[in-house]
This record gives structure tokens, sequence and C-alpha cells, in this order.
């Protein structure tokens, strides 16, 4: 019993700590691809924390299974390095209180990773969602700041608003608006520019999409380097001030509560329903090819076989993702669907636990002996 107390600590403590360390070079990543996009004024500043808090659940449920696996496998493999293991198993511990250790673990983190996946990683993307739609449908009057020239993210715009009607009633409507465009879909070397003048103006929002709708203007399209100039007077005139939709939970899955996935017949419900079930389903699983890939020699050292772990992680995830497009496609059979890759790395690697723990060779001997005594 203490040795599976010392075990199971030294295991959890090392993944313990490679968690921290994946989650935290994960983090640097997202913050720096927010910080990107914040310096290209696609989302405020102050939203960045709140975005890679939100972020950190789909983080862990994704990252808990594989530092399982690298803490197992790390763990294991410094004591094989120095024989601890070797004195271990010679004073009579066994493979199975080893397995059993293992497989708590993965347990342990298959619990924690389906409460994410199933409940946690849906809540975070949909509130996450709901901040950006909140930020979509406000760039388009708070960006008009009177006085000041402002540029639409993602678009060659730049604007410009004289002031803001003073009636409470009318506090988004703009006055005296100027509109500088440089054509996207001209040839380089002469791209039309399009400058656009108002009296008045106001934001909309049409089916998903933000406009600026331009009233008792003109609008003047030039191409550099010819005479002509196109004039267009209009007294009620929508621009794009958003090339995409606003996001609704509809078109995205991982919003979807989980308790509409079991209710929907529909192949890509079944095939993210199947993958949230799935993720969690990799720790044990996971577990079981630490034990097994956990047995190395002094001379090879604890990361010996740290790079065929990595290997069989990827490998692992990319055939549940793979199989998820199939299904989606109508491709694979839902009744068959991700549950084909669990099976085959599970009996692979029980497969492999047996042969390491020498039952194939006991149970070899066992059966000679039994075939010795009939004759």
């Amino acid at each position: 019993m203490i040795i599976l107390r010392y075990l199971a600590k030294e295991m959890a403590k090392t993944s313990a700590a490679v968690l921290l360390i994946l989650l935290l070079v994960a983090i640097l990543n997202k913050f720096s691809s927010l910080i990107s996009k914040a310096a290209l004024g696609e989302i405020p500043v102050y939203l960045v924390g709140k975005l890679i808090f939100l972020h950190i659940p789909e983080l862990l449920a994704f990252l808990m299974p594989l530092s399982l696996f690298l803490g197992i496998l790390l763990a294991l493999g410094k004591l094989y390095a120095e024989q601890e293991m070797t004195a271990y198993f010679s004073c009579g511990f066994s493979w199975k209180g080893l397995c059993w250790v293992g497989l708590f673990l993965g347990l342990m983190t298959l619990f924690c990773v389906a409460v994410l996946t199933l409940w946690g990683v849906p809540a975070a993307q949909n509130a996450k969602e709901a901040i950006l739609a909140g930020q979509k449908a406000s760039v388009g009057i708070q960006s008009l700041s009177p006085g000041k020239f402002h540029q639409v993210p993602g678009k060659q715009m730049v604007f410009y608003v004289e002031s803001k009607s003073d009636k409470p009633e009318k506090k988004n409507e703009l006055e005296k608006i100027f509109i500088s465009e440089e054509g996207l879909n001209a040839a380089a070397l002469a791209m039309p520019k399009v400058i656009m003048t108002a009296l008045q103006g106001n934001v909309i929002e049409k089916q998903g999409f933000w406009y600026l709708e331009l009233q008792k203007g003109h609008q003047y399209k030039v191409v550099p380097g010819e005479k002509t100039v196109e004039v267009l007077h209009f007294e009620k005139y929508g621009k794009l001030l958003d090339s995409d939709p606003l996001p609704t939970s509809a078109q995205y899955h991982r919003n979807t509560p989980t308790r509409l996935l079991w209710s929907s017949g529909l192949l890509s419900y079944i095939a993210e329903l199947q993958w949230r079930l799935s993720v969690p389903l990799t720790a044990p699983i996971l577990a079981i090819w630490g034990l097994c890939l956990s047995k190395v020699s002094p001379r090879q050292g604890r990361f010996g076989k740290i790079l065929p772990a990595i290997v069989i992680f990827i490998s692992y995830f990319q055939l549940l993702s793979l199989s998820k497009r199939w299904i989606i496609s109508g491709v694979l059979p839902p009744i068959i669907g991700l549950w084909w890759v669990h099976c085959l790395f599970a009996g692979i690697g029980i497969a492999w636990l047996l042969h390491q723990s020498g039952c194939f060779y006991i149970f070899y001997q066992y059966k000679s002996r039994e075939k010795y005594a009939k004759k």
C-alpha cells in the first residue's frame, strides 16, 4: 500500500507539473495571437484577459490526457532508469498493483475532462462568442468617435465623423460623414478610389450584418491615371462595416449544449457528441500506453520514449479528428463513429501491457505444463 501511494504521488505530481508547463505555453501562444488582433484593432485590449480565461477550459480538456500520459511516462521512466522499479518487483510488487495505480489516475482524469467537455467548454465558448458578438455589435458605434479618423478592421476603409446628434432619442445618429475606401478587386496598378460624403448617418444591423446608413450624400469614384470621375448622388445609402455576420450559437456546434446533442439526429451533432465523449476516454487509454512505454533500460534514460509517445498521441487524436470528419460527411456510420479508434488503441495498449508484464509468458508456461501433464 505504501508503494502504491508513493507511485500514485509521483505520477500525479509529474503530470501536474507537465500540465502546468503545457498550459503556460498554450496561454502564451493564445496571448500573442490576441495581442496581434488587438494591435490591428480587431478586438479591444481590455478583452484579451477575459478571452484567455474563457479559452482555458478548452485547453485543459485537451492537455490533461496528454499531461497524464507524459507524467506516467516520465515518473516511471525515472524509476526504471534508476532501477527502483526492479527493486520493487524483486520485493514482491506486481504489475497488477502498477496497473491499478495507472487506471485510477486515468479514471480521475476521465471524470475531470468529461466535466469540461460536456459542460465547461460549451459554456465557455458561448460566453466567448457572446463577448465577440457584443464587440462586433458595438464596434460600429464605439469606433465612430466624432472628430477622429478611423479604419474599419480588415478593410481598406477610413472614415471621419464630425459630430453626433445631441438629442437623447437620436444618440447614435451621426452628422457630416466622410469615407475614403480603396478597391480590393481591381488590378494592383489601377485600384479605384472611392470617396463618400453624407450629411447624416446611422449604424444599423440587418440579418447579422452591420451597416453605416448614409443619408443625403455623394459618392466619387476615380481610378488613378484616368481623367473620368464617377459621381453618384443618393438620398440613402447602406455601407457595409463588417464583412462577417454576427455569430450565433446555432452556427457553432461547439457552443451547443450537450443535452441538445443527445436529442438530435444530425450527423454533425452526432459527431460533436462523440467527440465530447471521446476526449475523456483517451485518458485511461493513454494511461495504459504510459505504463507500457515507461519501461526503459538504465542506458536509455527517462526521456528515451518521449518521441514515440508524442507520435502515438498525435496519431491517436488525428484519427479521432479524421473519424469525426468522416461522420459529418457520411463516410463513416455513426454506430462505428470514433469508437473504432478507441478500441484499436486500447486493444494494442492492453496487449502490449500484458506482454510487458509477462502474462503471455506465464500463460504459455501454464499451457506447456498442462500439455506435458497429459502426456
